[in-house]
């Protein structure tokens, strides 16, 4: 891959030697099954990095993939077929991310058990549900639509794989198909511009929604099915003061 010569042997050696040396602190080997069915992780998952060092590789990564004129422009400007792929499933090809201030704010409200799967429905680049994996140690999944978007979080994943021991994936499909995101506990999903029937069919087709959802649109939600706890106004790409809403069991 072009971007990996960008990162060079020395710079990949101590990205090894920095996660080793954190495993070894933890005394914990961070090791994954990939056995067959739902992404799970062992008890013995990788050691969570603090909010300033999962904010130092996530800033390290964007410098190796995004040039300095451009930036990540080519994630807003997507080609006109895949524009229409999104539209056409109901979604809305316009992009934006949240930022690691709403992730630790999510952290904050919702203790993540050993057990959960963290899902991003719309995972974009990846980098939120990276920064929330590198965060927490759990398995996460990342469902996206776009090949342009979804090729950009799998970059970010296989740097970041020092780190994650396998425990991420991402998958270019329509969150209303079938898959192991189904199985998500805590979901995060940047609703602002989808409709709500869309978004409503999304959730529910999983069978039953998660015990944690994370919104930045409310929807029609019964408190039996999930009650809303909190909401807050944090920053996100579209707003420095996004309101956000986390319905919790």
């Amino acid at each position: 891959m072009w971007l990996l010569p960008r990162l060079g042997v020395g710079a990949a050696l101590g990205l090894e030697m920095w996660r080793r040396r954190r495993l070894e602190a933890s005394g914990r080997p961070g090791r994954i099954h990939r056995a067959p069915g739902p992404l799970r992780c062992e008890a013995t998952r990788c050691a969570p990095l603090s909010a300033c060092e999962a904010q130092r590789v996530l800033q390290l990564f964007d410098g190796l993939i995004f040039d300095q004129e451009y930036e990540d422009i080519w994630l807003y400007d997507l080609p006109e077929q895949e524009e229409a792929l999104l539209e056409a499933s109901g979604g809305d090809a316009t992009y934006g991310e949240v930022s690691p201030e709403l992730i630790e704010w999510l952290l904050a409200e919702c203790p993540m058990h050993a057990e959960d799967l963290l899902s991003d429905f719309g995972s974009g680049s990846g980098r939120a549900l990276l920064y929330l994996a590198l965060r927490t140690g759990l398995p996460a999944i990342g469902v996206e639509l776009s090949k342009t978007r979804c090729r950009c979080a799998e970059t970010y994943r296989m740097l970041a794989e020092p780190f994650l021991q396998s425990q991420v994936q991402f998958l270019q499909c329509d969150l209303l198909d079938d898959g192991p995101h189904r199985d998500a506990t805590v979901v995060l999903f940047a609703n602002k511009l989808f409709t709500e029937d869309f978004a409503l069919r999304a959730l529910r087709r999983r069978g039953q929604l998660p015990r944690a959802l994370l919104l930045l649109k409310p929807l029609e939600l019964e408190p039996a099915e999930l009650p809303l706890r909190k909401t807050a106004a944090l920053r996100t790409s579209w707003s420095p003061k996004q309101p956000v809403w986390l319905y919790m069991e």
